[in-house]
């Protein structure tokens, strides 16, 4: 019931939506010292934005690899400032660290529980093959 989002009636009735054209990722770690960030593309901008750093802005028109970061450049200050304003609204930091220590405590209960228990794998769950690419957990090593 909360959800925000657009409807996908234009594209059944075949015409033009009247979207934004923008989109929004976060990269949330809970490593300690590393940043929350948030990205917005916005038509021919993306944004990246480190809590605690200065933004990276790419023109995805001029430099579709991202090699040319714009986020200092006097030039670009008026589109870095109001996408950065974007970005940054309805969005707190502080509370997706709060949430990510709470969660991170909650995974250290389940992780120590299973070191001591050592409980049989579920029928039911997936296992990947023996010779798929499968990356360590973090306090595992390969």
């Amino acid at each position: 019931p909360a959800a925000t989002g657009m409807s996908l009636l234009p594209l059944l009735e075949g015409t033009a939506p009247n979207w934004p054209n923008e989109a929004f990722s976060e990269l949330v770690s809970s490593g300690p010292g590393e940043p929350v960030i948030r990205m917005i593309r916005k038509n021919r901008w993306k944004l990246v934005h480190f809590d605690g750093y200065r933004p990276q802005l790419f023109d995805l028109e001029a430099d579709p690899h991202e090699f040319d970061d714009l986020g200092e450049s006097p030039q670009h200050a008026s589109i870095r400032d109001q996408l950065l304003r974007r970005v940054q609204s309805g969005w707190s930091t502080q509370a997706i660290a709060s949430e990510v220590r709470e969660r991170d405590a909650h995974r250290q209960v389940i992780r120590r529980w299973l070191e001591v228990v050592k409980p049989a794998a579920p029928l039911e769950q997936w296992l990947p093959p023996d010779d798929a690419n499968v990356f360590p957990e973090p306090n595992e090593s390969p």
